[in-house]
C-alpha cells in the first residue's frame, strides 16, 4: 500500500524513533511533542486529532497547554534539518 511504502520506509522509521526519544527525554509523549510543536507554528491553522479512547483524548488535550523550551525546539529543528522529509 502507499501508506506502507511512504511511512514504512527506513528513513521515516528512523525519524520517528528520534522524535520519540526526544519527547521521552523531555518528559513528553510523542503525541504531546507533535501537537505542542504544531501549536507553536503560525502556519498551522488547526490540528486534527483522532482518538479511540478517553486516555488518548486526555493526552491530546493536555498537549494544548504544553510549552516547548527553546532548547527543545532547537533539537526538533536539528532533526528536521538532518532528516528533511523522510517519508518522501
Amino acid at each position: 500500500s502507499v501508506r506502507k511504502q511512504r511511512w514504512g520506509r527506513p528513513e521515516a522509521l528512523a525519524a520517528a524513533r528520534r522524535y520519540n526519544a526526544l519527547a521521552r527525554e523531555h518528559g513528553l509523549t510523542p503525541t504531546q511533542l507533535a501537537l505542542a510543536f504544531c501549536y507553536t507554528k503560525w502556519q498551522v491553522a488547526s490540528t486534527i486529532i483522532g482518538v479511540t479512547s478517553v486516555a488518548q483524548l486526555d493526552e491530546d488535550l493536555d498537549a494544548w497547554g504544553t510549552t516547548l523550551s527553546p532548547e527543545l525546539l532547537a533539537a526538533i529543528d536539528a532533526i528536521r534539518w538532518e532528516l528533511r522529509d523522510p517519508a518522501l
